[in-house]
């Protein structure tokens, strides 16, 4: 609540004069927001507490149907919106390794969740970080099976994003996934968090491995993107995409949900191919030391 009456103090300065909640339109809010941010205060800031509080307010006063025609007007994206960062695959390769070498496999196989799924860091691990609860993923959240046959895994996670409801989705686990991921939950109940590490205790690290990596200008968010940026090079359809990212702009979204696309085993394998290739290929020397040794 303390965000929401930050928000509400913010409103109060940068609102017109004698405006009513009802005057509200896509284009004065982005001024009022541009402003503040001209103001000096960060952008995301701005999201979390004036652009929030304006998002209750609409919907008190007008339901979440005339709240959602209003804020698809507006103009004022997050700063992960504007940020662009490639990994090539040999930093992802530099980013597993260390994690390895450094003794954080748990982070490592958190790192590849994100890279794989594009799930960001609170859907992931449990905690609370600014004042949000974060559930984390629990067991129950994957399906994994095995074809007897050919004897590889295939399966499912269902990422459930507590920040924007329309972001919860479904999303394929390739084999390799489903191997570490059967391995790190052995012995778990279906209510246990897959993994132990917890939000903040990620922190120390992340950045001890993106230190050894040399690519201290890479945030843990920006892995996120990398789902499309690989799955636009592996041929996937940019609905399959943006289904699959569950897009943080809600007209968008709304357009690709429609579709109700899904993106198979098979593509998320060949985005693996495209992006872990060199890790998977590290790993497996690494494997094959070890039982010589």
């Amino acid at each position: 609540m303390r965000t929401v009456e930050l928000g509400l103090k913010m409103l109060a300065r940068y609102a017109p004069s004698a405006a009513h909640v009802g005057d509200l339109s896509g284009r004065t809010i982005t001024e009022m927001c541009c402003q503040a941010e001209r103001d000096g205060r960060k952008r995301n800031s701005v999201r979390r507490t004036m652009l929030r509080a304006i998002s209750l307010l609409l919907r008190h006063a007008w339901g979440q149907a005339e709240r959602d025609r209003v804020f698809a007007e507006v103009d004022f994206p997050s700063e992960d919106d504007t940020r662009e960062v490639h990994l090539t695959p040999s930093e992802i390769a530099r980013l597993l390794r260390y994690s390895d070498e450094l003794d954080y496999r748990e982070l490592a196989l958190v790192i590849r969740m994100a890279l794989q799924t594009s799930a960001d860091r609170g859907v992931l691990l449990r905690g609370r970080h600014a004042g949000r609860l974060y559930r984390g993923l629990l067991v129950r959240d994957l399906r994994i099976w095995q074809d007897n046959v050919a004897g590889t895994f295939s399966g499912e996670v269902y990422l459930i994003d507590r920040k924007t409801q329309h972001r919860s989705r479904t999303v394929p686990l390739t084999d390799t996934l489903c191997r570490l991921l059967l391995a790190r939950v052995k012995g778990k109940r279906e209510d246990d968090p897959v993994f132990t590490m917890t939000y903040s205790q990620m922190d120390f690290p992340w950045k001890r491995v993106r230190e050894a990596a040399d690519l201290q200008r890479v945030r843990f968010k920006d892995l996120r993107a990398q789902t499309s940026i690989y799955g636009e090079e592996a041929h996937i359809p940019q609905t399959v995409l943006q289904r699959t990212m569950g897009h943080s702009d809600e007209a968008m979204t709304r357009r690709y949900q429609a579709r109700k696309a899904s993106m198979s085993v098979d593509q998320a394998t060949a985005i693996e191919a495209a992006m872990l290739g060199e890790a998977e290929q590290g790993r497996r020397e690494g494997t094959k030391r070890k039982r010589t040794a």
